[in-house]
């Protein structure tokens, strides 16, 4: 009897299951719902792209899901303009803030009805964002947050796990404070290729997504349910390898499917979306690189200026160059953002040659475009004269004479560069006089130092005076002056 009674009870807990189920899928087709996606670079995209929302967005579609995507924005990240060469910041002087680079076109043959609303931007961080959305909530009421966010945190040394996690935890507490009833998706923290000297990015990515998948349980409310996005496990990208990506850790057309998957996977599974989820085609056909065209070279006051015709969807451009009449071709080891090139730090009268060709990711990239050239014939100032460098316990102090000549100095410009450091960038500030006192430069390490003049014509040639090795208070008080 007791037997009899226990099925009874499960039939009828499966029919109210069942009948829970089919309803609130009857109610998403019919009344539709509000879904917000808030992201980084990896949901923003590029121009060209497709984009991971495009492709939730066909899925959705193609289930008869009715449905609105909502947010402030609709572009991708668009290209940076071209420019000549740019001052620094001043030292100590706060970047100024970068209006929103949302305007940027998708891949041709996207189905012109995409519904491109989104709140999605190129390096946003959880600790940004988990303010930023307050507003965009309050206006859009959307039904669904779906939240990609988390790698710029790690990546970029804003937060550790636990840091990441709490914000996370605000960004919920904020959203929900604006509409207590939403409904969460949110997406773990996908690896990226491996970067020499950054294995705590590994570690911490594998901590914090073990973290937030424990967290998630505890967050979730029966008024406002939080599923597990599971990103990372979806996405063919990893330390040693990564066939989802075009760089290493944002998606190609295969990436974009995965993510659009694994997002529909909850979608479905916990929140009764479509009949099933995305499926991943098996083929997809290789992005279109052109070579570049209309490549010019031509002389500027400060060296060579190189232009071409911009190539919709590249991922950047490759140059290399050397002197006419000696040298191997050396090329950028980075992708330029935009189509233009100034080559600085040249000699008065030298002939260079130039060649350009389109990235479109790490592994593909155009055949090279014919060769342009240009004579130097520099009218910039030199670098300072007299160039005296002094090491402190965490950085250094020099001082200089302005060059020979009747020159309209603006500002000069301090590089320093860590040779001992893993995973290091060359750094530069502006300084209006004529010394600086640089700190926070980690002890024991070489720094190699040049310094370059700016006029109202642009930078010209620096002085390098030497490497400098910052030495500790101890070591200073016997060695005054160290440097290598």
């Amino acid at each position: 009897m007791l037997v009899q009674h226990r099925l009874v009870a499960c039939v009828a807990a499966i029919y109210l299951y069942s009948h829970f189920a089919l309803a609130f899928t009857v109610n998403i087709r019919q009344n539709g719902v509000k879904i917000m996606i808030a992201g980084d670079s990896i949901s923003h995209g590029a121009e060209g792209d497709y984009t991971w929302r495009y492709r939730l967005w066909q899925w959705l579609r193609a289930n008869n899901v009715n449905f609105d995507f909502v947010g402030p924005w609709q572009g991708t990240f668009e290209p940076a303009e071209p420019t000549p060469p740019q001052p620094p910041l001043l030292q100590g002087e706060s970047q100024p803030k970068t209006p929103d680079h949302v305007k940027g076109g998708y891949a041709l043959d996207v189905d012109p009805a995409f519904d491109k609303d989104h709140f999605c931007h190129s390096g946003r961080q959880v600790a940004q964002a988990k303010n930023e959305i307050v507003s965009h909530i309050a206006t859009y009421q959307p039904d669904y947050v779906l939240v990609a966010l988390g790698f710029n945190d790690l990546g970029w040394w804003i937060n550790g796990p636990d840091g990441l996690l709490s914000d996370m935890k605000t960004l919920i507490d904020n959203v929900r404070g604006q509409k207590s009833n939403v409904k969460f998706a949110i997406a773990n923290v996908p690896h990226r290729t491996r970067i020499n000297g950054r294995q705590d990015l590994i570690d911490n990515t594998i901590t914090y997504n073990s973290k937030l998948a424990a967290s998630i349980p505890g967050w979730s409310t029966a008024n406002s349910p939080i599923h597990l996005v599971q990103f990372n496990e979806n996405y063919k990208c990893g330390p040693d390898g990564c066939q989802a990506a075009f760089d290493g850790l944002h998606p190609n057309q295969l990436g974009e499917y995965e993510i659009a998957q694994a997002f529909s996977r909850v979608l479905n599974k916990n929140y009764g979306f479509g009949s099933s989820a995305l499926d991943v085609p098996g083929n997809l056909p290789p992005p279109s690189c052109p070579v570049p065209t209309n490549v010019k070279a031509v002389t500027a006051p400060y060296g060579v200026a190189v232009t071409w015709d911009h190539v919709y969807g590249a991922r950047g451009y490759n140059i290399r160059s050397k002197r006419s009449s000696f040298g191997d071709w050396t090329e950028t080891w980075y992708a330029l953002s935009t189509n233009r090139y100034n080559q600085l730090w040249v000699l008065e009268g030298e002939t260079w040659e130039f060649q350009v060709r389109t990235s479109c990711g790490d592994a593909t990239k155009s055949g090279y475009s014919g060769i342009a050239s240009a004579v130097v014939h520099q009218t910039v100032a030199p670098g300072p004269k007299n160039v005296v460098v002094n090491p402190t316990q965490d950085g250094f102090s020099a001082r200089w004479d302005p060059p020979d000549g009747a020159y309209n100095i603006q500002l000069y410009e301090v590089f320093t560069y860590d040779i001992d450091g893993g995973c290091v960038f060359l750094l530069s500030r502006g300084i209006k006089g004529n010394s600086i006192t640089v700190s926070g430069l980690p002890s024991g390490h070489r720094h190699i130092i040049a310094i370059s003049t700016w006029t109202d014509l642009g930078p010209g040639f620096p002085t390098v005076p030497w490497s400098v090795c910052i030495c500790s208070i101890s070591r200073a008080s016997y060695i005054p002056l160290t440097l290598v």
